[in-house]
């Protein structure tokens, strides 16, 4: 990985610049997907937040990847092309990502991005930036989606290509290794670096998912593909012998969505020297749980508990019945410290659901126990969308993300420098934050 480093860094004029807004709720996560589209260019390139560009680099520069990851992005990612194009208009801005699929034709009518990668870009990517650096015709290529037209989506990952994805080498990003590094030691919920790639897309038809099969068939053209296990076993190996990385994060629950058996073949019975966070779409199974306890130094198990279910957990009529099956799991493992619980709820839905106020009540003082509060607004039914419904939804989202967006920049502005150089004091906030949620719930149930 130093090496990558190296060898990026120390090229003086990358003609190829990725540029990361800083903003939403976590604002060092791009595309995982980027990762991998960048280490196939063969160009020399360099990753930059927002923040830390200058004249040099756009001087040079002849194509900007500008990734627009979650809604919070877009106002932000928008003001960023404009400024990019005012400074060198022989720029070349290319986008992608779930959102960026989601509302591709609003985002090369609206402003200053050239082009909008739709779905896969694997195959691709990399034959892209080179006709835009050569500034040669690009519009037989597949997925595009840009100023006054488009092309079919016609190409998706083949699992074989899927296996050959580098998620691995983030040199090429100075700063974005640096944060991700530290990260190593604030927490072992790490959301930055490394995530496991093992699925894209996903079993289960949460309406308001782009992973839902029928979103997926819809602006991916396919249906959930799968990593081999092989591929995946190769990088849990990688990153257990790296001195500097101690947690993991995976992509999917590949248990419930692949089976038990797939999720077997991929750990196949090794022991990694890692602590993994692992997100459960439906509600944990004692086998599940022991698969990944035998398979991790560590796990960290996340749940949500809110009124629809998020996930595909359980429907409302269900509720009572899962959360006390959830609850006899939890209990069981109570002494065991190589587990932890991390729940996302909503305080205010415990007071509506006798069960999960109980549930909450009793579990709150336990050490592998923490509560996180989630924002319940969500997406509307993703499915039933085109056209004049995606337009309305993305001015709808625009027009939310720059209401919200200065509270949000003042926060990053305190926490983004405690974060890189304290973290240990981040870490502390963290957990004060948890625990007054618990006292609140608390106090609510009393």
């Amino acid at each position: 990985m130093n090496s990558s480093r190296n060898r990026e860094v120390n090229h003086p004029k990358p003609r190829v610049l990725m540029i990361q807004t800083v903003s939403g709720t976590m604002p060092y996560v791009f595309p995982m997907g980027l990762i991998s589209l960048l280490n196939g260019l063969q160009q020399p390139k360099l990753g930059l937040f927002s923040g830390e560009v200058k004249a040099e680099h756009l001087r040079h520069a002849r194509v900007v990847v500008l990734p627009v990851h979650w809604f919070y992005s877009i106002p932000p990612a928008m003001e960023l092309a404009r400024r990019i194009k005012r400074a060198n208009r022989n720029i070349r801005i290319v986008s992608g990502g779930y959102t960026a699929t989601l509302f591709a034709d609003s985002l090369v009518q609206d402003g200053a991005i050239d082009v909008v990668v739709r779905g896969d870009a694997d195959g691709i990517f990399n034959e892209l930036v080179e006709k835009l650096l050569r500034e040669e015709s690009f519009d037989h290529l597949p997925n595009l989606s840009f100023p006054g037209g488009r092309t079919p989506t016609e190409y998706t990952i083949t699992p074989e290509q899927y296996a050959q994805s580098n998620y691995r080498d983030i040199g090429w990003h100075p700063s974005f290794h640096r944060i991700a590094m530290r990260s190593q030691s604030i927490s072992e919920v790490s959301y930055l670096y490394p995530w496991i790639a093992v699925a894209r897309g996903c079993t289960f038809s949460c309406n308001n998912c782009m992973a839902a099969p029928n979103v997926q068939r819809k602006f991916f053209k396919r249906s959930l593909v799968a990593r081999p296990p092989w591929a995946v076993r190769e990088d849990l190996h990688y990153y257990s012998m790296h001195r500097g990385i101690k947690h993991c994060h995976f992509n999917t629950d590949f248990i419930n969505t692949l089976g038990m058996r797939h999720a077997e073949e991929i750990l196949d019975g090794s022991h990694f020297d890692l602590s993994c966070y692992y997100e459960w779409y439906r509600y944990p199974t004692r086998e599940g749980v022991d698969l990944l306890l035998r398979s991790f130094r560590r796990v960290n198990l996340g749940i949500f508990l809110n009124p629809e279910g998020q996930c595909a957990n359980q429907d409302s009529s269900q509720a009572s019945s899962s959360v006390e099956r959830l609850l006899e799991l939890v209990e069981s493992y109570r002494k065991n410290q190589a587990v932890k619980w991390i729940l996302y709820v909503d305080p205010w839905f415990l007071r509506t659901i006798p069960a999960y106020s109980k549930w909450a009540s009793r579990f709150s003082v336990q050490d592998n126990l923490r509560i996180n509060r989630i924002d319940q607004r969500v997406l509307p039914p993703l499915n039933h969308l085109d056209g004049r419904g995606l337009e309305s939804l993305y001015r709808k989202l625009h027009r939310r993300a720059v209401e919200e967006l200065p509270g949000i920049l003042r926060r990053q502005a305190l926490i983004s420098p405690l974060f890189r150089y304290w973290p240990g004091l981040v870490s502390l906030l963290f957990r004060i934050n948890s625990r007054q949620l618990k006292r609140r719930i608390k106090k609510m149930n009393a």
